[in-house]
């Protein structure tokens, strides 16, 4: 009897090892930076949300992006391991698809592009709006609501999209 319950506990104890550890290798799948990396990781969700849903969106150890983090993009690396990615992103972000981004301007809900944050993304009011941002693919062509690469844009907080994420 006590050899029985010796065999089961080891036999525990090595499934309880062998969980943790693969656990840690899932946690840390398409997450491992290269010796001596030290830029963050960033990606636009898979799924689509409601302006004020979007800051809930990102995964434990990201936040909902703000424009002014994102837009030098030297010093990220994205990570289309979670991220949205298209036929042709290889390890970048894809291009001309919309996500949900910070202003880092007061509460808003008035339409105006670079301003509006669904009153800090906590209404998806129809009447109330947001800023969304997108990788251009259209690099030749200047618009003033475009900070290269990225285009913004202004949308419904009760429309649905993608929220770009950096890591903590």
């Amino acid at each position: 009897m006590r050899t029985a319950r010796r065999a089961l506990l080891t036999g525990t104890m090595v499934i309880a090892v062998l969980t943790a550890a693969l656990v840690t290798a899932h946690a840390q799948s398409g997450r491992s930076k290269t010796e001596g990396d030290t830029r963050k990781l960033y990606y636009l969700t898979v799924d689509s949300y409601p302006g004020g849903g979007a800051p809930a969106a990102c995964q434990l150890g990201f936040h909902m992006a703000s424009i002014q983090e994102l837009v030098d993009r030297s010093n990220l690396k994205y990570d289309p391991a979670v991220g949205y990615t298209l036929g042709d992103s290889g390890q970048g972000a894809p291009t001309h698809i919309r996500g949900w981004i910070r202003t880092g301007y007061d509460s808003e809900v008035r339409s105006a592009i670079g301003r509006s944050n669904c009153r800090a993304y906590t209404s998806s009011n129809w009447d109330h709006y947001g800023t969304v941002a997108l990788v251009h693919n259209y690099f030749a062509l200047p618009t003033p609501e475009r900070v290269s690469p990225w285009a913004i844009e202004q949308s419904a907080c009760a429309a649905s999209w993608p929220v770009w994420c950096v890591q903590d």
